[in-house]
């Protein structure tokens, strides 16, 4: 999954140099891109040692985050096609989850994916997943 890398072309790049066939990936997509930080802190994230009061610097910057990404198809295929120009590319979005093991209330995450209308949810946001089927 690409969301939590800032720039995807290089592992895409690579991908495609050591694929013979086919690759899938699952991955956000959507008609549009998007670009969200989940900023840390020490109250609900054991990692980070950034108190509540401290999650922004000065100029507003997060201190300790995680980007969450949303990639448009049209920008996901033109990274594609820039490393595999005959590369056949298709979308499928991803339906084939069971519900009734996400929304499994034993499980211990901090930020659960949970499914509702059956669309998988991740705290504030709506996860629209597809596998992306890349054929070299």
């Amino acid at each position: 999954m690409f969301t939590h890398i800032p720039n995807i072309l290089n592992p895409i790049k690579e991908l495609i140099r050591v694929t013979r066939k086919k690759i899938i990936i699952r991955t956000p997509i959507h008609d549009k891109s998007y670009r969200i930080q989940m900023v840390f802190n020490n109250k609900w994230w054991k990692y980070t040692s950034i108190k509540p009061e401290n999650e922004f610097d000065r100029k507003g910057n997060p201190r300790s985050f995680e980007y969450y990404d949303v990639h448009s198809k049209e920008y996901f295929s033109s990274v594609i096609k820039r490393f595999s120009k005959k590369a056949k590319i298709s979308y499928v979005k991803d339906n084939f989850f069971s519900s009734r093991m996400i929304n499994n209330p034993l499980e211990k995450k901090n930020i659960p994916t949970k499914v509702i209308n059956n669309m998988q949810v991740t705290d504030l946001m709506i996860v629209p997943n597809y596998f992306v089927i890349i054929k070299i």
